[in-house]
């Protein structure tokens, strides 16, 4: 088993924990502050440093921890579960690259255990162009498909 998914998911979330706790610290500070001459730029932080930690969550709930390349099927992680998809049963591959990092969304044919669609970031792969796509997702389309046709 080849291992296709990337290790941000259990990274990033802890990226907006930490903003979270930025925007915390400054809460405590900023009534300290106020027996001092009252300045409004205190607040910013504790506007726009949670809304941050949001949307790093938004972007990555939801995101399988681990999906491994078994050959004719994909071994998807996710909370504790397990689920083990044939590649005949992946309806669609879709593949956003113009988000950093990139995502990959499996829609199935039927739901399992984690769900009907599955979302994760792919393994990164060295390129000099950015805009390069990705080889191992452009390989799982194609074996995607050719699943399909057999079936």
């Amino acid at each position: 088993m080849t291992k296709i998914s990337s290790t941000y998911n259990r990274r990033l979330p802890m990226v907006g924990a930490f903003l979270g706790l930025i925007g915390f610290g400054m809460a405590i500070l900023v009534p300290a502050s106020l027996g001092q001459k009252f300045e409004p730029v205190v607040l910013l932080p504790l506007i726009v440093l949670p809304l941050v930690a949001y949307v790093i969550y938004k972007l990555f709930a939801g995101l399988a921890d681990e999906v491994w390349d078994d050959g004719d099927a994909l071994v998807v992680k996710r909370g504790g579960q397990e689920a083990r998809i044939p590649l005949s049963e992946i309806v669609n591959v879709g593949y956003s690259m113009l988000i950093n990092p990139p995502r990959v969304a499996l829609m199935l044919r039927n739901p399992t255990e984690l769900g009907q669609e599955i979302s994760f970031i792919p393994k990164r792969e060295f390129t000099f162009n950015p805009m390069a796509r990705s080889k191992l997702i452009d390989d799982l389309i194609w074996r995607v498909d050719a699943a399909r046709r057999r079936r």
